[in-house]
């Protein structure tokens, strides 16, 4: 018996390891079919073949790199409840909802725009620097969240992706100061926050 299986999604004919299809419950039936009639392989699959390559990458190695479209991310996760891959259908919907809770907080990307946010402001500024990803699991957003409702009104509050911090840490920048408040373990970004609070108190 051989430990091939082949499938053509509409067309694409595919090769993959049957023991890695076993792992996962949403391709027993395939693997049914292919052990008691192994001539009528390749068997048809009647899905797109356009993210058969994401599935199979997962399938086989557990993992995936998901794009950043939401709607590419919206048809994967429609693939995998076709194979009834649970974990992966997980991955997609909290890809998703991490992108839009990133969309709540204006970005900044690179110096430039730091610099042109900061001169075209005439409130102080406060940009939040992080390393980590910002999302549910790894940092208390809704205190993020609580903080810029109470003060989006009187700062301008902006996020930027720095790799040279070490987690989580912010700047205030006033037409006179300059503040930097340290750098924060992701669970005690309250610390931070009420750090900030207070240096506002002062400027």
């Amino acid at each position: 018996m051989s430990e091939i299986l082949k499938l053509n999604f509409r067309g694409t004919v595919i090769h993959l390891q049957k023991s890695h299809l076993a792992r996962h419950d949403g391709f027993s039936y395939l693997l049914a079919v292919s052990n008691n009639h192994p001539n009528l392989e390749p068997l048809f699959v009647d899905r797109d073949p356009k993210h058969y390559h994401k599935i199979l990458d997962f399938v086989r190695d557990k993992e995936i790199l998901l794009p950043e479209s939401e709607v590419e991310i919206n048809e994967i996760c429609e693939e995998a409840r076709h194979f009834n891959l649970h974990y992966l259908i997980f991955k997609c919907q909290q890809k998703v909802e991490n992108m839009k809770l990133k969309n709540k907080f204006r970005h900044l990307n690179g110096s430039a725009e730091i610099l042109e946010a900061v001169g075209n402001s005439d409130k102080t500024v406060i940009i939040f620097y992080y390393t980590i990803d910002l999302s549910r699991e790894s940092v208390p957003i809704q205190v993020l969240e609580e903080f810029i409702h109470e003060y989006k009104h009187k700062y301008d509050i902006y996020f930027h992706k720095e790799e040279a911090i070490k987690w989580f840490s912010c700047k205030l920048i006033s037409k006179t100061r300059v503040v930097n408040v340290l750098d924060a373990n992701p669970k005690d970004i309250h610390f931070c926050l009420d750090e900030v609070r207070r240096i506002l108190g002062t400027l």
